[in-house]
């Protein structure tokens, strides 16, 4: 969850520019502050006249880095009103300790003051600000096939699609979305950072939202005519509202970043003045003002930096140039991604820029077979980062949904559930976020992906510790598959059934093995006890109901804890 702790700095006369006053404030690991100041000098546009510059020195012993530049962003009247004289600046503390901050107004990119200036420290205790909070999302130092959080908390996103959440007009239905996932367990989404189309405004009634003033300077429905110089307050504020509520209540968001010389839809993200070895200066603002705004949120667990999947017109270099600059500019390392590159290799080398997932698309029925969904993950496995396939559970029925994301966890990567028009052309699913009209196919799916989520990151399951290890499970039913931590646990999927074997014959001591139905998956202690079973050889674990296709079981192996 997030806190804005709001401190108003009050700048009255020309004077103040050159006084710099101290202020003091004790906080928690892993809150952030929000602080307001005001700048009273005139600008014609205070987009681009004047930035808000920050100094931030961190407790040495942050992994991220001790000292670091931050910016602060112009937010009208501080309520959602376009003009005005506030700037606001947000940082999350991320390592207990001392953190100074220096905060100044300039003219950009020079050291001449047009505006007041500030000092802060911070003590930040070690106590965390919500029991649930763990920081942000990273690649698991221990795996690099997995993630955890800052903290160590090993995590497995089970995600679903909901495209329009941050855009939607009526905020009880953005409530409506998030409780109703929660309340089956589902707590990841994947969002677009811009109004979709025109179809789902025409449906609902809905403003559409666009980040950009119009060129007449005001709010636009029209994403080709637009001000790049000028960011709409209003429409920052209202997808705010979502992305506050997702913070408080421990939900994790990855957002469709688009880059706007790719596609035409994407325009509205910015101008197009990139080039396949750099950013313009336009684009070079939006990600300024967008990290300014959105970096600190503990909430994004990645970004990716969108292509639709069939493009051919531009190459991977123009994402890979934007995506490069969204990470370095960001002082807590946001995990990037791609929508549809299959490697992140620059003028044919690998620059290892952290860019942390890849993705490869399963786009139908036909495609989530098991050995299907296995291949996706394996054709971009060996780079030595997570592989999350963001559309690899698309247009599936609830069945082949379970299915095919137990087969991208059990291959060493993820997926992500999204439906589509096929039950409802007006509404398009969960592509506009709107419970009451969402498909059946969807309401029917998350109930045992929210079973999944909450198995798979329970205390006493670690995946992130283990490896896929598919040749020491045999199922005569069909396919079986394998993740193992040598010696301490195995998890084996058995997506047929039949009678299953377990090679630990390299393995020393005793092992308990429990059977769990995997659209059915039990609380700490449940599921059916298969019995108990010595190291050293293969153990038969017994006759797993065959059903058909869909009708799938994990049994867990653990290795019983010798007694002192």
């Amino acid at each position: 969850m997030t806190t804005r702790t709001l401190w108003m700095l009050v700048a009255l006369s020309i004077p103040s520019l050159a006084a710099t006053e101290a202020l003091s404030q004790t906080t928690r690991l892993y809150e952030m502050v929000e602080v307001s100041m005001i700048n009273d000098t005139s600008f014609d546009n205070p987009f681009t006249d004047t930035e808000l510059r920050l100094d931030v020195t961190a407790p040495e012993e942050r992994k991220l880095g001790s000292r670091f530049r931050w910016y602060g962003f112009h937010d009208g009247d501080g309520r959602g009103g376009q003009d005005g004289n506030v700037w606001k600046f947000r940082l999350l503390f991320d390592e207990p300790g001392t953190w100074n901050v220096t905060a100044g107004f300039y003219k950009p990119g020079t050291d001449t003051a047009n505006g007041p200036k500030k000092t802060f420290t911070y003590r930040v205790s070690d106590k965390r600000i919500y029991p649930h909070e763990h920081g942000h999302v990273r690649i698991d130092p221990r795996n690099p096939m997995r993630f955890a959080f800052d903290d160590g908390t090993p995590w497995v996103p089970v995600s679903v699609h909901a495209s329009m959440l941050l855009d939607r007009d009526d905020f009880g239905v953005v409530k409506q979305w998030i409780d109703e996932h929660l309340r089956r367990g589902v707590d990841t989404f994947g969002v677009r950072f811009h109004a979709e189309g025109d179809g789902h405004q025409k449906r609902f009634g809905d403003v559409r939202h666009i980040h950009y003033l119009g060129a007449d300077g005001k709010r636009s429905n029209n994403n080709k005519n637009l001000d790049f110089t000028r960011f709409d307050v209003a429409t920052w504020q209202h997808y705010e509202k979502a992305v506050d509520y997702a913070q408080r209540r421990g939900v994790k968001l990855f957002i469709w970043f688009g880059v706007s010389a790719i596609n035409d839809q994407y325009h509205a993200y910015g101008p197009r003045d990139n080039t396949n070895a750099d950013i313009g200066p336009g684009q070079k603002r939006l990600i300024r003002y967008f990290l300014a705004r959105w970096g600190a949120y503990t909430c994004w667990w990645h970004w990716t930096v969108c292509s639709e999947w069939n493009e051919r017109r531009h190459t991977k270099e123009a994402q890979i140039v934007f995506a490069r600059t969204l990470r370095d500019q960001n002082p807590w390392r946001t995990l990037i991604s791609n929508h549809s590159l299959g490697d992140w290799e620059l003028n044919g080398k690998r620059d290892g820029w952290g860019l942390a997932t890849l993705q490869k698309r399963i786009k139908d029925n036909d495609g989530a077979t098991i050995q299907g969904s296995k291949g996706a993950i394996e054709h971009n496995d060996g780079h030595g980062i997570p592989v999350f396939n963001e559309e690899g559970v698309w247009c599936l029925n609830p069945t082949r949904t379970r299915v095919a994301t137990l087969s991208h966890l059990f291959a060493g990567g993820y997926s992500h559930f999204a439906t589509y028009v096929k039950e409802d052309k007006t509404t398009s699913s969960s592509w506009h976020a709107d419970w009451d009209t969402i498909t059946s196919a969807h309401k029917q799916a998350i109930g045992p992906l929210g079973k999944l989520n909450r198995f798979f990151n329970r205390a006493d399951i670690d995946i992130n510790a283990c490896k896929p290890a598919h040749d020491l499970v045999h199922a005569d039913g069909g396919p079986a598959m394998c993740l193992a931590e040598p010696g301490r646990q195995y998890y084996l999927w058995i997506s047929k059934g039949g009678d299953v074997s377990l090679d630990l014959s390299g393995a020393k001591g005793t092992y308990v093995a429990t059977r769990c139905r995997g659209d059915n998956l039990p609380a700490k202690g449940g599921g059916t006890k298969l019995g108990t079973f010595a190291g050293g050889k293969v153990a038969a674990l017994g006759a797993t109901p065959k059903t058909g296709y869909g009708n799938d079981y994990v049994i867990v192996v653990k290795r019983v804890k010798s007694t002192p």
